[in-house]
């Protein structure tokens, strides 16, 4: 997160102030327990994601989207954030809620 207020937003007064703004509120979301930071074990990922894969109908989306569902699935989580049109797809097929609701 600092590297984001720093880097990206360091181009005018407005984008620092943006970035700060950012970055405060991450921390407060992380103290409250909104979002959480675990590693998952990633073989255990990678057997989930190889059984998706297994289940799946041809075509099989990339190794890389089955292993950020799989830990998803692992961390049991019930939303995905993302705005890749296939992985938002095959979440929603593994029953996943979708963040945002529309892209």
């Amino acid at each position: 997160m600092k590297k984001i207020t720093a880097r990206e937003f360091a181009r005018n007064q407005s984008q620092k102030r943006v970035g700060a703004s950012m970055a405060a509120l991450w921390r407060a979301r992380l103290a409250e327990g909104m979002f959480a930071i675990d590693n998952p074990s990633w073989d255990d990922a990678w057997r989930i994601a190889i059984g998706f894969h297994r289940d799946l109908m041809s075509p099989v989306p990339q190794p890389s989207h089955l292993l950020h569902l799989a830990a998803a699935r692992l961390a049991n989580g019930s939303h995905f954030l993302s705005l890749h049109a296939p992985s938002r797809q095959l979440a929603r097929q593994l029953g996943f809620e979708l963040l945002p609701e529309a892209i």
